[in-house]
């Protein structure tokens, strides 16, 4: 019994309410205030509530971005799963019944130092570490996030040193893919 909450036992919920989390919830509200703030809980709402928009046009964006970097004669390998060559198409097709993959992808240049430049170059996406928001972000990770391992863990993680990360947002593709172009050729 919880002497605190009248002598309640909270075995006796079973079936009715999920004990622990009524618990942890009395308690640690209770306890330590634990909980979020009116307006954080409207924001996180709003974002919920188109949050399958969003990851319906980050896909489509990725798809044509991922067409245009197939097609471009710098790109050396683009790794998405919405394209039909990549060895992870059939699981999209399998596990998402609407062939939205996701917003994230991958794509080898020459070098080390070329991957580096055409980051440097983009000027719609911000080179961050983070991914899945609503802009555009770029990373090089084999010089930021994973510089820190030698070559045999970089491949491990598949990871090149001409590897270039992408996070697609929610802009034009077509403005995106002529800022892509336009670092790519420099």
């Amino acid at each position: 019994p919880d002497e605190s909450y009248h002598g309640l036992v909270y075995a006796s919920l079973a079936g009715a309410l999920p004990i622990f989390g009524i618990r942890l919830l009395t308690e640690w509200l209770r306890n330590i205030g634990a909980t979020i703030s009116p307006q954080n809980a409207w924001i996180i709402i709003q974002g919920l509530e188109t949050l399958e928009l969003r990851i319906k046009k980050h896909s489509q964006n990725a798809l044509e971005v991922a067409k245009f970097l197939q097609s471009h004669p710098k790109v050396k390998n683009v790794f998405y799963p919405g394209l039909e060559g990549n060895p992870y198409h059939s699981l999209l097709q399998k596990y998402f019944s609407d062939s939205n993959s996701s917003g994230l992808l991958s794509f080898e240049v020459g070098s080390f130092e070329e991957a580096k430049k055409v980051c440097n170059a983009l000027e719609i996406f911000a080179i961050v570490a983070n991914i899945g928001d609503s802009k555009s972000l770029v990373i090089h990770p084999a010089s930021t996030t994973h510089s820190q391992l030698n070559e045999a863990e970089l491949q491990s993680a598949g990871i090149t040193p001409c590897t270039i990360r992408l996070s697609i947002g929610l802009e034009s593709p077509k403005d995106l893919i002529a800022d892509l172009k336009q670092a790519l050729e420099k």
